[in-house]
Formats: structure tokens, sequence, C-alpha cells
């Protein structure tokens, strides 16, 4: 795999080292995660409705650059974890700068909405 001897990035994840299976224990989990909850229209529905309500106090010229995401992941502390699935700060913080920008991307959606 591209990429595996990048310096910084933590070398062990759930056990594994190898940077090849390390990738497809993430591929797996995003499946599983993905594939978790059941899809209904009515559902997502009214989940959209709930955030659209959440997000009618802030301002629509709000613009989120990638460098403010940038400078965001920057600031994150070192090994600081969801407690629940096991996301860590690590994770992004040594993710590939394409993380950054689908994150930024998802800023700008969630405004556009």
């Amino acid at each position: 795999m591209k990429g595996c001897s990048k310096g910084g990035v933590i070398s062990i994840v759930d056990g594994l080292s190898d940077c090849n299976h390390i990738a497809n224990a993430f591929a797996n989990k995003y499946e599983e995660l993905y594939s978790s909850v059941e899809y209904s229209s009515e559902e997502m529905d009214a989940i959209k409705l709930d955030i659209n309500a959440g997000v009618e106090c802030f301002s629509r010229d709000c613009i989120v650059s990638f460098n403010d995401v940038s400078e965001a992941v920057n600031c994150f502390k070192f090994g600081k974890n969801d407690g629940y699935i096991g996301l860590s700060t690590s994770h992004i913080k040594y993710g590939p700068d394409e993380l950054c920008s689908h994150i930024t991307a998802f800023f700008f959606n969630v405004g556009a909405w």
C-alpha cells in the first residue's frame, strides 16, 4: 500500500501493525457502520428537519475553509477517544489531507441545506 512508511503515523490499530491489515480493518468497520442503520425515508426526512431546525440560528454566510479545518485538526490533543467506537483524534490528526477536504465539504454541504 502506498504511503505505509509515513513518519509519525500510529503503527498499531486494534492490535494490527501491517498497514494493509489496518486499511482493511477500517474498510470493514466503515462497511459495518454504513450498513448498521436501516433506511426509512420518513425517518430520514424527520432527521433532516431536526438538523435544519438546529442550524437555522447560524448565518448562511459562514464559510468553513480547508485551512479552518486543518487548523482545528492541528489543535486536537493526541490520543483522545470517543469512548464508544474507538475513534481517536489521532485517526483524524494523522489522516491524509484528503480527510480535511471531506470534512470541509461536509461543513459546506451542511450550510447548503
